[in-house]
């Protein structure tokens, strides 16, 4: 198997919709006993964000997929685009976002106060630009939630978002993720904007071990992961310049020397394979060219019967 294939990660787009609450006018009153509610010294709009899955389904919505998709706990990271500091951090988890609709269309939604954007010189908004991180809540832990914020840089910030396993350990859901809003953004209590379309991607690949149904006398048994890695950045790396690198794998990223095997009875569909059981950080693809280190890549060995024989 190339590893390079391992990097191609599978996305679920959420379809964030920013709306304010009609109780709060047009100024964002009434919240508490007709005072405006501030954080920090900053006004703020309640906004609720709807979550949903990508129509018609992809790999990532296949049936069974409902753990894979899973967002148990959200992140709203806002950043002033001129410094591309950390502004502010809102966070939504557990009961707090609510699920709608049949899988596997199904949408989610929550609700957050965000401040209105900061001014520059007395009179222009500050864009902001917007990061979400799901399931990845202890990464950025140390920068409170729900309170005006003098932070890192998203460089700084970002590129310490790293997750890591106990060697031996399989990777379990839910899943970290992550996405970053496009364009600038502003929000106003008269104006606030009225959708917004954000992409997360998954920050692990998953591997699919199946048979073409062609195939008559080989049944699968087994599936080992050989020279895994045991950490991996939640988001790609930000270089100097604030854009994206390619992948750039996390200082504690190596091959613990040992491998992770796994039955076909674990997979949501033994029947067809290994669906959504093989999930790996990503690694790189070293050059068969490369003789000295080709043999640390990533590797699988499959395990089966040809006609009922091992």
């Amino acid at each position: 198997m190339n590893p390079g294939a391992m990097k191609k990660l599978e996305s679920i787009t959420f379809i964030i919709a920013a709306v304010i609450i009609a109780a709060l006018a047009s100024c964002v009153r009434d919240l508490d006993g007709g005072k405006e509610e501030k954080s920090g010294g900053a006004d703020m709009a309640l906004v609720t964000l709807s979550l949903s899955t990508p129509v018609p389904p992809t790999r990532a919505t296949v049936a069974g997929s409902e753990d894979e998709n899973k967002v148990a706990e959200v992140d709203v990271l806002l950043f002033t685009k001129d410094d591309d500091k950390l502004y502010y951090r809102a966070s939504a988890s557990g009961s707090n976002i609510t699920g709608e609709n049949p899988s596997p269309y199904q949408v989610k939604t929550f609700t957050v106060r965000l401040p209105v954007n900061p001014l520059a010189g007395g009179s222009t908004p500050r864009p902001y630009r917007m990061v979400i991180v799901a399931n990845a809540r202890d990464l950025p832990g140390s920068y409170a939630p729900n309170t005006i914020l003098s932070g890192p840089t998203r460089q700084v910030l970002l590129n310490g978002l790293a997750r890591s396993v106990a060697a031996g350990t399989k990777l379990a859901y839910p899943f970290p993720m992550w996405g970053e809003h496009a364009a600038d953004l502003t929000i106003t209590a008269i104006s606030p904007p009225s959708s917004l379309d954000v992409t997360l991607t998954r920050a692990v690949a998953r591997v699919d071990v199946s048979l073409d149904t062609d195939v008559m006398n080989f049944t699968l048994d087994s599936v080992l992961l050989y020279n895994y890695r045991d950490a991996g950045h939640v988001t790609p790396e930000v270089n100097a310049s604030g854009t994206y690198n390619a992948t750039v794998y996390p200082a504690g990223n190596k091959a613990p020397g040992t491998f992770l095997g796994y039955a076909i009875s674990e997979s949501v569909d033994p029947a067809k394979g290994f669906l959504e059981t093989v999930y790996a950080f990503e690694s790189a693809n070293v050059a068969l060219a490369d003789v000295n280190n080709w043999k640390e890549n990533t590797c699988l060995v499959v395990g089966g019967r040809f006609g009922g024989s091992s």
